[in-house]
């Protein structure tokens, strides 16, 4: 005498911007939040939440590869003439620019700091905020031996210009301003070139700019679905670093042909190492921690560790009310 359920309608509400999410989530008229990144909360939003709802909300955070990585930094093109050439200038880059404090400008006051996988996935090194550059506790020694190494290179007081593409978008414009604020006190100039999506995919895959916007090219918490993103540029234009490093190329193919956990791990932690830390190709800066709000009568919600769009099939949600 059972029946399924019957479907009367759906709802399709259009929300142009995060604010009248917010208002729809508090009043009752949502139930909860969106995954987009547009709409993620920032700590204000959220504080306005408590302030609101006190206990009557709860959030789902996840570290997203979009941001630990994906996008938010800055990729070196060493195969175009310039001081960026040379090792000790990069690292002086990556030692200078306080990876902690894009938290507050880039994401809002909701981010982490990792390598170029998130920080709970198996393959990331466990000792990467540790790291000189990665360290918050050691800022201030890092930033010594930023000047040090510049003007061990040459470059005493900065004194160059880096073209870097820059895309438009969403929050990617706010990195942008983030890393040349940074630069600048290192008396580097990041010229911002800012354009839309179609320009911007086709500066990254050319050899036009001296770094181009993105530190990791994350597509996957499996690292060898991103091999192709660190492949030398001979290999793959659209890398997000354009090198002809040889030794990289080496490791990825290890790590393509091996069916074994511990030797992908080590192979994948040894790369990672001598991509951020030996050779800065790349610089990485904070990445989203995903936070969406729901109503307390919002049951079963499960929260993905990785992959934001995941579990966004809610088979196992119900609704308390």
């Amino acid at each position: 005498g059972l029946s399924l359920p019957y479907l009367e309608g759906m709802d399709f509400a259009i929300m142009t911007s995060p604010d009248l999410m917010d208002a729809a989530i508090r009043t009752g008229r949502l139930d909860g939040g969106s995954p987009g990144f547009g709409y993620i909360l920032t700590k204000p939003r959220y504080e306005a939440y408590k302030a609101h709802l006190g206990a009557d909300f709860y959030v789902v955070q996840v570290p997203s590869s979009f941001g630990a990585g994906g996008g938010s930094g800055l990729s070196f093109n060493v195969l175009k003439e310039g001081p960026w050439q040379d090792v000790r200038v990069r690292k002086a880059m990556s030692l200078w620019i306080d990876k902690q404090e894009s938290i507050d400008a880039v994401t809002g006051g909701f981010g982490l700091v990792t390598g170029l996988l998130n920080p709970v996935n198996p393959f990331t090194n466990p000792d990467v905020l540790t790291w000189p550059g990665f360290n918050k506790d050691t800022k201030a020694a890092d930033r010594a031996e930023a000047k040090k190494l510049m003007a061990e290179a040459g470059y005493p007081d900065g004194g160059f210009e880096m073209s870097y593409n820059c895309l438009t978008t969403g929050a990617w414009r706010d990195r942008c301003e983030f890393l040349a604020a940074q630069l600048a006190e290192l008396g580097i100039t990041l010229k911002l070139d800012l354009m839309d999506a179609p320009a911007w995919k086709e500066a990254a895959a050319s050899l036009r700019y001296d770094a181009v916007q993105s530190a990791g090219g994350i597509v996957s918490p499996i690292p060898e679905a991103n091999i192709p993103a660190y492949l030398p540029y001979s290999e793959n234009p659209a890398g997000v670093s354009k090198h002809e490093d040889q030794h990289i190329a080496d490791l990825l193919e290890r790590l393509r042909i091996s069916n074994d956990l511990d030797e992908r791990i080590s192979i994948w932690r040894e790369f990672e190492r001598y991509w951020l830390l030996e050779q800065v190709y790349a610089i990485p800066i904070s990445g989203n921690l995903a936070t969406i709000p729901y109503r307390s009568w919002v049951k079963g919600r499960i929260a993905p560790r990785e992959q934001i769009m995941a579990y966004q099939e809610f088979t196992t949600v119900w609704l308390d009310k």
